[in-house]
């Protein structure tokens, strides 16, 4: 249950970061889409409200100056700044009569209406900054998010590691290690998570008996082989056992101590076995 919680949390946390990033990236679109539209659609309103107007004072006559009203209510009616709106009066005031022939006021007109192009020219480049400084505090919005999710990726990948690739790989280690006759390496049992800190435990615990078992077999060697090996030692010898005495001696080592010839070797080999020699045989 705990290998597949720690799977569910690293699956679910990369699903959300996804999910989260996927999500931001979006609003931010929607959020810049309407401003960026709004621009375009209210420039080229104005704008073509502005042609009209132009194409107006170029008729004379009654025809020209309804034009010139009809441009002048359109402009009016497009939300323009106090200064556009300025410009804007001027020309509905001469602009009819500019049309009609009045030279003074065609002037008049034209001057405005060539502030009006000029003042609508730095709103608009105002406007376009004001939409790309939110494009571009959206996108580093979206970089950091996207970094952040990054930064959290690498923390699951990490735990995910530790609490199960890790420990996986650790026990994998340590059972090769066996396999190629490695007998002291064992598996970290402490600081594992659930159940792999159980698994190491009790594969440490067999790995141990098994060694025990081997170990103990191995010290119950056979008599016969202990009088061969001593026989094939120079001089007599015999393994004396610290509870029963003699345990094995080679043949010329059985007279020695049946005439209690006293060794002249001591080697303490453990705290109960002790080999004994003799520098010169019994004599004949």
């Amino acid at each position: 249950m705990r290998i597949r919680h720690e799977l569910l949390v690293a699956l679910s946390g990369f699903l959300i970061l996804q999910w989260m990033t996927s999500t931001t990236a979006i609003v931010l679109l929607q959020r810049a889409d309407p401003q960026v539209q709004s621009v375009i659609d209210e420039n080229e309103a104005f704008r073509g409200s502005i042609n009209k107007l132009a194409t107006a004072l170029a008729t004379s006559g009654d025809e020209g100056v309804i034009g010139v009203n009809a441009a002048v209510a359109a402009l009016l009616a497009a939300d323009p700044t106090p200064q556009e709106a300025l410009s804007i009066h001027q020309i509905a005031r001469s602009g009819p009569a500019a049309c009609l022939g009045d030279r003074a006021a065609r002037v008049l007109t034209v001057d405005a209406l060539s502030r009006l192009i000029t003042l609508h020219d730095v709103y608009t480049r105002a406007s376009e900054a004001k939409v790309a400084r939110t494009l571009s505090g959206g996108s580093w919005a979206a970089v950091a998010l996207a970094l952040s999710a990054l930064g959290a990726s690498v923390v699951l990948v990490k735990r995910t590691d530790a609490q199960l690739f890790g420990p996986v790989q650790d026990l994998a280690d340590a059972v090769q290690a066996y396999q190629q006759g490695d007998k002291h390496r064992r598996a970290r049992s402490t600081m594992l998570p659930p159940p792999f800190g159980t698994i190491a435990q009790t594969y440490n615990e067999l790995l141990d008996a098994a060694c025990t078992v081997k170990t103990v077999e191995a010290g119950h060697l056979d008599q016969a082989a202990l009088v061969k090996l001593l026989d094939a030692l120079d001089g007599p010898a015999a393994i004396l056992r610290t509870d029963v005495g003699v345990h094995v001696a080679s043949a010329d080592a059985l007279a020695l101590l049946h005439a209690q010839t006293p060794p002249t070797t001591r080697v303490k080999l453990s705290e109960q076995w002790t080999l004994v020699r003799w520098d010169q045989p019994p004599a004949a």
